[in-house]
């Protein structure tokens, strides 16, 4: 017996939610309670955009991660059809909406994912998802203890966009924060943040290495060996040396004085008298150890061999690529597949990843050397098809072996009775 109508009880939902949507909005107005955005995520996405380095090493990880397949199974571990609504859920997961999602987390170590929702009708539910700014999100605390996210707020000041978010409409996941400030530790702790001090240092290495490039250094100093007061012909020719040295064209050009006796002290400011190149790569080395990969992976010459570099892009997928990518994973199975009405889990797929996969050549040695195998599970383990031959299921043991027990032969003691036998003198 039906109690109350669907059109009432779609409006009794719509009520529902206007309510909760009220009780949250005194704690959304408590300034205390909101945790906004470190000031430092604008140098966060000023180093990404302005930094060779660091474009180099977060656009590697982030589009390596984009391009590990992510899958529906079931409890047995079976992949789900493309029809299931957690494999269409993956499926509105572009190439380019995964990007931006793996470069916000590995730049501002924080990823948001605002879910797109229809409230009635047919196709009622979660849509898809979209990646919000970190640097427009701020985080909403309760004000009892032990506190708790209970939702967000989404500010964009450039479009006039300003809205609350409720707690089960986003999905936040966040590298872990260490940080002694108590509303920090609630906000992603960004590998930049951790490195600004020295990409400090990287700017000023670029700004003086650029300016030596287009001025030719400061090799030495010009002066004259004149007494007395500056006349107005040195004064002249100190700004035709300065608009000659500012111009780039004359990058190493000699500069006629046109005055007697002039002094030349050279100083010695070089490029290689500073050490700014090999600076340069300690600097690289360390940016690249913030993210756990290898500087060999970018063209570095100083012990890079085919064998290694091999072994650096396997520790790449291991150390610095697929934490993040099972960090996503879990968000998804948590706080996604529930929405979609679901008992999927999604996993990546790392199936077509070379490098971590094992070597065919050691594999095959080692089925070499097994005293006896199963030719089926040889050719799976290869990456072959199964045999219809009944005999490819069976044990099969190589020759030259033999049963242990057949090894302890008794034998009978000789009979010596006409002491034939003796020990020699």
């Amino acid at each position: 017996m039906q109690i109350i109508s669907n059109k009432k009880w779609d409006a009794l939902q719509t009520q529902i939610k206007a309510l909760q949507t009220a009780q949250l909005q005194n704690f959304f107005d408590s300034f205390n309670t909101q945790i906004f955005p470190h000031w430092q995520v604008f140098k966060e996405v000023s180093a990404y955009t302005t930094l060779d380095d660091i474009y180099s090493v977060v656009s590697r990880l982030a589009t390596t991660a984009a391009m590990i397949p992510q899958c529906a199974y079931d409890a047995q571990g079976e992949e789900l059809p493309p029809t299931d609504p957690v494999n269409k859920f993956l499926a509105t997961l572009t190439f380019e909406e995964k990007e931006k999602m793996y470069t916000f987390l590995y730049l501002m170590g924080e990823v948001f994912m605002y879910k797109e929702k229809l409230e009635q009708g047919p196709n009622a539910g979660m849509r898809k998802v979209h990646f919000l700014h970190p640097g427009r999100v701020v985080v909403v605390l309760s004000e009892s203890f032990p506190s708790r996210i209970i939702g967000y707020k989404y500010y964009d000041t450039n479009r006039g966009i300003d809205f609350n978010i409720e707690l089960e409409d986003m999905v936040f996941r966040k590298f872990f924060n260490p940080s002694i400030d108590s509303m920090q530790e609630w906000r992603g702790l960004s590998p930049i943040k951790v490195l600004m001090q020295r990409l400090t240092r990287v700017q000023a290495n670029m700004d003086v290495s650029t300016a030596q490039m287009q001025n030719g250094g400061l090799p030495g100093i010009i002066y004259s060996k004149l007494p007395g007061a500056e006349s107005p012909a040195w004064n002249q020719m100190k700004e035709n040396f300065a608009r000659f040295k500012n111009n780039t064209s004359n990058s190493g050009a000699p500069f006629m004085g046109g005055l007697p006796d002039l002094g030349y002290i050279e100083i010695g400011s070089t490029l290689a008298d500073m050490d700014l190149a090999a600076l340069a790569d300690l600097d690289f080395k360390k940016i690249c150890n913030a993210y756990s990969i290898s500087d060999v992976l970018f063209n570095s010459d100083k012990g890079a061999k085919y064998d290694n570099a091999s072994q650096f892009e396997k520790a790449m997928y291991t150390n610095a690529i697929l934490p993040q990518v099972m960090r996503i994973d879990a968000a998804i199975n948590e706080e996604i597949v529930p929405e979609l009405k679901s008992k999927a889990i999604v996993r990546c797929d790392i199936s077509d990843i070379s490098v971590l996969q094992e070597n065919m050549k050691e594999k095959a040695e080692g089925w070499a050397a097994m005293p006896a195998i199963v030719i089926n599970e040889m050719r799976v383990s290869l990456g072959h098809d199964e045999l219809a031959d009944p005999m490819a299921d069976k044990l099969l043991v190589k020759q030259g072996y033999v049963l242990a027990d057949d090894l302890n032969i008794e034998v009978e003691p000789i009979d010596n009775s006409a002491n034939d036998y003796g020990k020699p003198d």
